[in-house]
């Protein structure tokens, strides 16, 4: 019953906090506006743990034990502290999810018809903050405000001579809504309010009729039984319901037939069923088909942009040592440990690294070279050397010289940085174009630096077109 959620409410809530707030503090409380203004978890609203009211059983159990010498003052006392804390956290999360924040809930009370006899005008300034915020919430015109302002002057005039009214809510309209609908849907100069009313009676209805059903649903359930089935179970046990049981269903024309029509659309579903299973066997094919496709990927800046794309681990003298055939990510990051934020390049580097022993050297390029990469590669004391591109290092490359202070010095013009832990060195060096390398064995190259630049060399080659 809506219109009288809000005292309703606001009175539940009073009475706890009578239990432990001051009495100075109570006295501020004197609407449901002011429950949102006082901090209730201040120890200084409280009353003393001594005074706190526990209940009258529990009062009676306390007094009984304490006589009995079962429990001690300070086991009471404790008792009342932790009421108390338990109190206030109703209380908070009361406030928290409590409706009454809203304007529109503490103004409903104008649908009360005993308030309507006792103070309309009150009633009517209600109604008027309710229209407020119907209307900006887009759900009423602005324009139609007034004529259901007037209307309910009259309704209120009405109220106070009807029967119906006086009798409320004995007589023969127990139920709000059946009250309004006696007096107001079956009047025209009614109707603007009678819109409005059934918006509002409305909003607390949610979705308990939808879930009443759930435990109709569940009774009439049974093994392997279709959807279809629980559905056309439901509409007739609604309709039995609604015409008041079997004998006073009408058994027409139409019923005739479609029971009649009924094995002939059971055997139309049968076959449907079976263009779906035969439909997805073949969408399943497909599927198999353009996985297969998919594998051939196209990469329009190779020597041979068509093709499978194949990892692989190689020595410098081009031996091979591993190598992955690429079947997407997903299938990389299965055989990957720890592989959640990786991108490609970093799991083919982790998948070829698994059979390498400690204290190899790996050479890349950029496709490949990560921060997150070298740092892996170090906890397995394998050494990467790496080109880097800038968006990968764009605080340690702060620290280099730019392209332009580089174009300035000249070809073989160089600059490097490392890390402060000492394990990873950052070079950035003026060719023909500036490259940047990121190396974890710097001091210790497997191989002499002519040796090592003609493997670099011969990377950029095997990379380009």
């Amino acid at each position: 019953m809506i219109p009288y959620l809000a005292d309703d409410l606001f009175t539940i809530l009073k009475r706890l906090l009578q239990r432990f707030v001051t009495d100075d503090t109570l006295k501020r409380v004197k609407t449901p506006v002011k429950l949102f203004s006082e901090d209730f978890k201040d120890r200084a609203n409280h009353k003393d743990a001594s005074v706190i009211n526990i209940g009258f059983v529990a009062d009676k159990l306390l007094s009984e034990l304490r006589v009995r010498k079962k429990v001690s003052e300070r086991d009471v006392l404790m008792v009342r502290k932790e009421t108390k804390e338990f109190l206030v956290t109703a209380v908070t999360k009361l406030l928290e999810k409590c409706p009454l924040k809203y304007t529109l809930v503490r103004n409903l009370a104008w649908l009360d018809p005993q308030k309507i006899k006792e103070n309309p005008d009150r009633c009517e300034k209600q109604l008027r903050l309710c229209l407020q915020i119907i209307s900006s919430a887009g759900q009423i015109r602005e324009n139609k405000c007034d004529t259901i302002l007037n209307q309910f002057r009259d309704f209120a005039v009405i109220c106070k001579t009807s029967e119906d009214a006086s009798q409320w809510p004995t007589g023969a309209h127990s139920r709000l809504d059946t009250f309004f609908h006696a007096l107001l849907a079956k009047e025209h100069p009614f109707k603007e309010l009678w819109d409005i009313v059934q918006k509002v009676l409305l909003l607390s209805h949610g979705q308990a009729s939808v879930e009443r059903g759930f435990s109709v649903n569940k009774n009439i359930t049974v093994a392997n039984m279709k959807e279809r089935t629980l559905i056309a179970q439901r509409v007739i046990v609604d309709h039995l319901h609604h015409v008041g049981g079997v004998a006073n269903v009408g058994m027409t024309k139409e019923l005739l037939q479609s029971a009649g029509c009924a094995r002939q659309r059971y055997h139309v579903y049968l076959n449907e069923e079976k263009k779906k299973r035969e439909h997805t066997q073949q969408t399943q094919k497909r599927k198999v088909v353009q996985d297969e496709v998919d594998q051939l990927k196209y990469v329009p800046l190779k020597p041979n942009p068509v093709g499978m794309k194949n990892f692989v681990l190689a020595t410098a003298d081009g031996i091979v040592l591993d190598f992955e055939v690429y079947q997407g990510a997903i299938a990389l990051n299965s055989q990957v440990q720890e592989a959640e934020g990786l991108g490609l390049g970093a799991l083919v580097i982790e998948r070829l690294a698994k059979t390498l022993p400690p204290g190899t050297k790996v050479y890349c390029d950029r496709f490949f070279t990560t921060m997150k990469v070298v740092d892996r590669m170090l906890e397995k004391q394998v050494y990467l050397t790496g080109t880097v591109m800038k968006n990968r290092i764009t605080k340690p490359l702060q620290k280099l010289p730019s392209d332009k202070t580089m174009k300035a010095e000249g070809r073989g013009a160089s600059a490097s940085v490392t890390r402060g832990d000492g394990k990873v060195c950052l070079v950035k060096w003026k060719r023909m174009h500036t490259l940047r390398k990121k190396a974890t064995n710097v001091g210790s190259l497997q191989y002499p630096l002519s040796q090592s630049a003609q493997l670099l060399l011969y990377i950029f080659r095997r990379w380009s077109t």
